[in-house]
């Protein structure tokens, strides 16, 4: 194999927890790769080491996160309860009747998603274009399927978006309403001891994107169960911004052969 100097890489990354953008960091975020070994002597070699047993191998991923919102609080504190008295945006697109062979593409706050029908049933157009934005952790709306339409459901309560149908794209829906209104309201986040809390229960994947990476996937690092304990350290100072110090702990997925993380295309 030959060196290449494009194989050296920097820069920040994006991290998604449970298909959730946390957002903003600041200060890096860091993997520790820990592994443990037994070694094994006999006396006729003395404290030379004939052979050298694996024991135990952990992996810690460190995130300053500096959206310190209460969702996000919510998000990485087991044990923790949100009230939302704020009302989120709801946009609903109805097409009818298809047209087949045909890209349909939305926009959402200025992000497009497509996809391009092989039927003529409003349903499959609904699941296609549901498929497309869920599958997108940035996403400031969530997808559903109501009824065969597509529903939009933003993310954040309070918070209002601009859902619209492209007009160049080819297939336009019949209608597209703003069904409902975003309402700013009260926000709560209470947290209470959680004692004998079964984290591995609560564990989700943990995704590490290098913004550099642009769409590919090649360079992702993901923890397919990461658990974080809910552990915080953050200061209210004139001059430096509010971070939530968060650690997550890699935990072995039994059903995938004890996976602990893996680097690349999870679907190679």
């Amino acid at each position: 194999m030959s060196s290449s100097t494009t194989n050296v890489k920097l820069g920040v990354c994006s991290v998604v927890y449970n298909g959730v953008d946390l957002g903003y960091s600041k200060g890096g975020v860091e993997v520790e790769v820990a592994t443990e070994t037994y070694k094994s002597m006999v006396d006729q070699f003395g404290n030379t080491p004939i052979k050298e047993y694996i024991t135990a191998r952990t992996c810690v991923v460190r995130c300053p996160l500096a959206e310190t919102t209460l969702e996000n609080l919510n998000r990485i504190m087991p044990g923790s309860t949100f009230t939302d008295n704020g009302t989120k945006q709801q946009w609903t697109f109805t097409e009818a009747v298809p047209a087949n062979a045909t890209i349909y593409k939305i926009t959402v706050n200025g992000v497009s998603y497509q996809f391009l029908t092989t039927t003529t049933v409003e349903v499959d157009l609904s699941n296609g274009l549901l498929a497309a934005v869920n599958a997108d952790p940035a996403r400031a709306m969530d997808a559903t399927v109501v009824a065969d339409e597509l529903v939009l459901t933003a993310r954040t309560s309070g918070v209002s978006y601009t859902a619209i149908e492209a007009l160049d794209s080819g297939g336009n829906f019949d209608t597209v309403v703003e069904t409902t209104a975003a309402v700013s309201g009260s926000k709560l986040v209470d947290v209470v001891t959680a004692v004998s809390t079964d984290l591995l229960a609560l564990a989700g994947t943990l995704t590490l994107h290098p913004t550099s990476a642009g769409a590919s996937v090649n360079e992702d690092f993901t923890i397919p169960l990461a658990g974080v304990a809910g552990g915080l350290a953050f200061s209210y100072k004139l001059d430096e911004e509010r971070l939530f110090n968060v650690e997550f702990n890699a935990y072995p997925d039994d059903s995938a052969g004890g996976l602990l993380f893996r680097v690349g295309d999870p679907t190679a």
